[in-house]
C-alpha cells in the first residue's frame, strides 16, 4: 500500500502527498443524527397530515359532490407527480443502503464524488420532506376550496408548488444538496446530448428510468386527446434518445450487448407508435402486435390502452397505482443492475 501511495504521489500529484491523499483517501462525511431525526419527524407529519386530509376529503364529499367538478383535473396532475418522485427517492435510498451493506461500491461506478454524493439517509430526508410538503398543501388546497375561497385563490397552489421546486432545482446557492441538484441537470443534458457526447454509465440509468415512467407523465391538459397525445410522443422521444445511447455506447466500447438493446428500444418505439395509431379503434387487434414487438411492456400499457372501464377518480388513482408498481420494480432492478456491473467491473480488473 505504501508503494502504491508513493507511486500515485510521484507521478500524479508532483510530489504533493497532501494532495494525493485527497484522492487516495477521501475524507467521509461523517453520519449526522439530526438527518435520521428530522426522517422520523417529517415521517410522522406525513402521516399526520394524509390522514388528516383523508378525513376532511370524506367529510366534505369533494370527489363526489358536483360543486367542485373541477377539483380532480386541478389537483391530481401536479400532486400525482410528488408521490412517484417521492417514491422514487425512497427506493434510491433503499437501494443506497443495499449497495453498502453488499459492498458495492456505486460512487465509482456512476463516478460520484464520495464526499458529495447523497448517503441512504439524505434520500429518505428528501423523500419524506417532499412528501410532508405535498400533503401539507393538499391539505391547505382542500380547506380553501371548501371554506368559501375561489377557484382563482385556491387552484395556483399546486402549481407554485411545483414552480417553488423547479427554482430549488436550479438554485445557485450552495444549499439544500447543490452538488447532487446540479448533477441531476448534468445527467438530463447528457441524455439529450447522448449521440454527440461520451454515455456514462449513470446517464444510462437515469434514461431508462425516465423511459419506463413518461407514460405516466399528466400534465395539465385541457383535454384527454391532448394528454395521451403528448404522453406518447415523450415516450417516443426519450425511446429514441436511450437508442442512441446504444449507438454510441456500441461505437466506444464495441461491447454486442448494445446493438440488442438498441433493438428493444426500436421495438419501444414502434410499440408506442402503433399504440398511437390504433388505440382508439375497438375490436383491432393491434394489441397483440403491440405485446410481441416488445416483450418487456408490462401490463400497465395493456391498462392505457384499453382503459378500465371504471369511473374518473379511479381511474386516475389506477393509473397512479400501476406508476407505482413500476417505480418499486424499477427499484428492485436498479440494485441488480449496479450490481451486474459491479461484477463485470471486477472481472475486468481481475483479467
Amino acid at each position: 500500500m505504501d508503494e502504491v501511495e508513493s507511486m500515485f504521489t510521484k507521478h500524479f500529484t508532483n510530489n504533493d502527498r497532501k494532495k494525493a491523499m485527497k484522492f487516495l483517501r477521501p475524507q467521509q462525511q461523517r453520519d449526522s443524527h439530526m438527518v435520521t431525526f428530522f426522517v422520523g419527524l417529517f415521517t410522522g407529519c406525513f402521516v399526520t397530515l394524509f390522514s388528516l386530509y383523508a378525513i376532511l376529503a370524506h367529510l366534505t364529499g369533494i370527489f363526489s359532490s358536483k360543486a367542485y367538478p373541477n377539483y380532480v383535473d386541478i389537483v391530481y396532475p401536479v400532486f400525482s407527480a410528488f408521490p412517484l418522485f417521492s417514491l422514487h427517492l425512497l427506493m434510491y435510498g433503499c437501494n443506497l443502503f443495499a449497495w453498502k451493506q453488499t459492498r458495492i461500491n456505486c460512487n465509482f461506478i456512476c463516478e460520484f464524488s464520495p464526499t458529495m454524493a447523497l448517503k441512504y439517509q439524505d434520500a429518505f430526508l428528501i423523500c419524506t420532506t417532499s412528501m410532508m410538503t405535498m400533503v401539507g398543501m393538499t391539505v391547505v388546497h382542500l380547506f380553501l376550496r371548501t371554506n368559501g375561497f375561489s377557484s382563482i385563490q385556491a387552484d395556483p397552489i399546486p402549481r407554485i408548488l411545483l414552480l417553488v421546486y423547479i427554482l430549488l432545482l436550479v438554485c445557485p446557492f450552495n444549499v439544500f444538496y447543490c452538488p447532487t441538484r446540479y448533477c441531476f441537470i448534468r445527467v438530463i443534458r447528457n441524455i439529450i446530448c447522448s449521440p454527440f457526447c461520451k454515455v456514462l454509465m449513470v446517464d444510462f440509468f437515469m434514461a431508462d428510468q425516465l423511459t419506463s415512467q413518461v407514460i405516466y407523465i399528466h400534465p395539465q391538459m385541457k383535454s384527454s386527446n391532448d394528454y395521451e397525445l403528448t404522453s406518447i410522443v415523450l415516450a417516443e422521444i426519450l425511446a429514441f434518445l436511450v437508442h442512441t445511447q446504444c449507438a454510441r455506447r456500441w461505437l466506444d466500447e464495441g461491447d454486442a450487448n448494445h446493438p440488442a438493446n438498441m433493438g428493444k428500444y426500436v421495438s419501444a418505439m414502434v410499440a408506442a407508435g402503433a399504440r398511437l395509431t390504433y388505440a382508439r379503434r375497438e375490436g383491432m387487434p393491434w394489441l397483440i402486435v403491440v405485446v410481441a414487438l416488445n416483450t418487456v411492456l408490462r401490463f400497465a400499457w395493456v391498462e392505457m390502452v384499453l382503459r378500465f372501464r371504471v369511473g374518473v377518480v379511479e381511474s386516475l388513482l389506477l393509473d397512479l397505482f400501476l406508476a407505482s408498481l413500476e417505480v418499486i420494480r424499477r427499484g428492485h432492478w436498479n440494485f441488480y443492475r449496479l450490481e451486474n456491473e459491479h461484477l463485470n467491473n471486477v472481472r475486468k480488473f481481475e483479467q
